[in-house]
């Protein structure tokens, strides 16, 4: 059939009665009002004649226009809104005199199997999943060559509206929202269904308060034997569990993760770890603990501050088990205190004179610095450069990062991030990179729960270098010790291995402890080349700065140096991220995930993180 093109105003047949029409701006039969258009045919995706649907051009962003009847039963009353995948309108469903919502695919999207497969898993998934509080599938459907699913019409708001319109909401009217949501969480995780992409955006609210879950778009079957490739991201990264983030199997805890976020943007008004970028938030996630929604509201009871950071447990083994859980710490508005000691969590529910032997232990006659068999959270500062040689400059980042990526091997160690260290530092009006932080150390460790930092400088002993490291006490800064290692330039990666075991040292490790722990070299975990980790450093600064740009040709002149250095290539993708050169950071992501892969072994897991990260967003 030909595509034939009239002059006119409007179609020449009405698209709701099919009476005859001859350019006017409504049906002379029907009353409808016909859309503008000079195109009264044309010819739809499987090739046959769509009357009254006007022509789409460039830039047209939208599949059907209002008034138009799709498959002789739905009438188009307006959009909703749309999406990556395509679009949502508000129909009149004809046959049964319904209002409801049509989610219609992408017509581009739609020829693609791998989405159209998604769509039929949504439509699969979501019948799976019966409860009041889970939107339902009416019926899925294709007409004209475009594909939809019908669903019904909710008569108010996205969540994630409410909360920009509000700021935050009441404890009541977030807790009350949580509910719902926990037991449409729970509707889908008993017959097996992870939705794996909870956020606000898709949660409705209607007029009366009720809560609907909606998207089932990426959800998986528990039964489905793995939930992602590995190295596969899937969800949305400001919503995403770490797991997620990680490309690992992800069950029904991931999205109580998700669910801890949300509950902690309905009680702030914000997702914990705000940072520049995505990138830098989800590896704060990934990494460090959250502070307690009550730092930003002090309206938040104690046992809700409970629940919300057990939701937000990275480790699935801590957090909840299950939503049956979490409702049934909301039903008794009561949580158990989780205390935190030297990084062992510890539970403890403990009354009159027991409590205050237990209290005297810990915090009296135990020594307050006791670091065997326990996690210490420690941090790393900028190193002071004494050696009045310009060029060194790049070692007082190059230190700390590269001595927090060979500690966070450690069984034995938690590290701060650079990244998030800066970020804290940057928030109680310090300076980032400045080497003699004094009074605001113990403000970051009672706002980080820090047990240690570590610090130091480095000067010029005659033709070697010598880095010269102290570890204090977070919060007294009391000296806990020190410790010197001495050699040549190209001998600096070396030296700084040496730290991570002075260091390991200086907490009263055994050395069969320090053999046994896992300690690759810094070296084969990042770059053997001293000229690219200094270019490496040189960019980590520039980024902080703001030179996108000169951060990014640092990062490629690290990437020149050694071609395998896994970390440079995400570090130059955020940067060109940020310059809005979406195309080659892309590019270097895609590269840094192929690096990873190859060099699995050898990567440290902070680099890891932090690549499929950049993958993710």
């Amino acid at each position: 059939m030909t595509d034939e093109t009239l002059p006119g105003k409007g179609p020449e047949k009405c698209p709701q009665c099919g009476g005859p029409v001859h350019d006017e701006d409504e049906c002379p039969h029907c009353g409808l009002t016909l859309p503008e258009t000079d195109v009264t045919k044309l010819v739809d995706f499987s090739g046959e004649t769509v009357p009254g649907r006007p022509a789409p051009e460039a830039g047209d962003d939208e599949a059907f226009a209002t008034g138009r009847v799709v498959g002789n039963r739905y009438e188009i009353l307006g959009v909703i809104g749309k999406g990556g995948m395509g679009w949502v309108y508000k129909a009149r469903d004809r046959e049964i005199d319904r209002i409801v919502a049509i989610k219609v695919i992408k017509p581009d999207l739609a020829r693609d199997e791998n989405v159209i497969a998604r769509f039929r898993e949504e439509i699969i998934l979501a019948r799976k999943v019966t409860h009041k509080n889970v939107l339902r599938i009416f019926d899925i459907a294709e007409a004209e060559g475009f594909k939809f699913i019908s669903m019904p019409f909710i008569e108010g708001k996205d969540l994630k509206a409410i909360i920009t319109e509000k700021g935050k909401l009441s404890i009541d009217e977030a807790l009350g929202i949580g509910v719902q949501v926990l037991e449409a969480l729970k509707s889908a995780h008993d017959v097996g269904v992870v939705h794996r992409d909870l956020k606000p955006h898709n949660i409705l609210i209607d007029a009366d308060g009720n809560a609907c879950v909606t998207d089932f778009g990426i959800a998986k079957s528990m039964d489905a034997g793995g939930l992602t490739m590995t190295g596969q991201i899937v969800g949305t990264p400001d919503y995403m569990s770490p797991e997620q983030a990680e490309g690992r199997d992800v069950d029904g805890r991931s999205d109580l993760y998700s669910f801890g976020l949300v509950l902690y943007e309905m009680l702030t008004g914000h997702v914990p770890f705000k940072a520049d970028s995505i990138i830098t938030t989800l590896m704060m996630r990934l990494r460090e603990v959250a502070d307690p929604p009550s730092h930003a509201n002090p309206h938040v009871p104690v046992w809700v501050d409970r629940l919300v950071m057990k939701a937000l447990e990275r480790n699935p083994d801590e957090r909840y088990g299950s939503a049956d859980e979490i409702l049934g710490d909301i039903e008794r508005a009561h949580v158990k205190r989780k205390v935190r000691l030297r990084g062992r969590n510890l539970y403890i529910a403990i009354g009159g004179v027991v409590a205050l032997a237990v209290a005297l232990f810990f915090f009296g006659l135990r020594p307050r610095l006791s670091f065997e068999q326990e996690r210490t959270f420690i941090a790393v500062l900028p190193f002071e450069n004494l050696t009045e040689e310009p060029g060194l400059d790049w070692l007082s980042s190059g230190i700390p990062e590269n001595l927090t990526a060979d500690l966070a091997q450690s069984r034995y160690f938690r590290v701060m991030s650079t990244d998030r260290l800066r970020h804290v530092v940057s928030d109680i009006g310090g300076d980032p990179n400045g080497y003699d932080v004094g009074e605001i150390m113990a403000q970051i460790g009672r706002a980080t729960d820090l047990d240690a930092v570590a610090m130091g400088s480095f000067a010029k002993i005659g033709d070697k270098i010598r880095i010269t490291l102290r570890v204090e006490d977070a919060d007294s800064q009391e000296m806990i010790g020190s410790r010197s290692v001495d050699g040549t330039e190209e001998e600096l990666l070396a030296m700084i291995d040496n730290l991570t075991r002075n260091t390991k040292q200086i907490f009263n490790l055994s050395q069969s402890d320090i053999d046994q722990d896992f300690d690759q070299e810094v070296g084969v975990q990042r770059t053997r080349s001293v000229s690219a980790a200094s270019k490496y450093s040189k960019g980590l600064d520039l980024a902080y700065s703001g030179a996108y740009l000169e951060a990014a040709g640092a990062f490629e002149g690290a990437i020149e140096d050694d071609a395998e250095f896994a970390i440079a290539y995400a570090r130059a993708a955020e940067a060109y991220m940020s310059l809005g050169y979406d195309d080659k950071a892309e590019q270097l992501a895609s590269t840094a995930v192929e690096k990873l892969v190859k060099n699995m072994d050898r990567v440290p897991p902070s680099d890891r993180t932090y690549i499929l990260a950049t993958q993710a967003t």
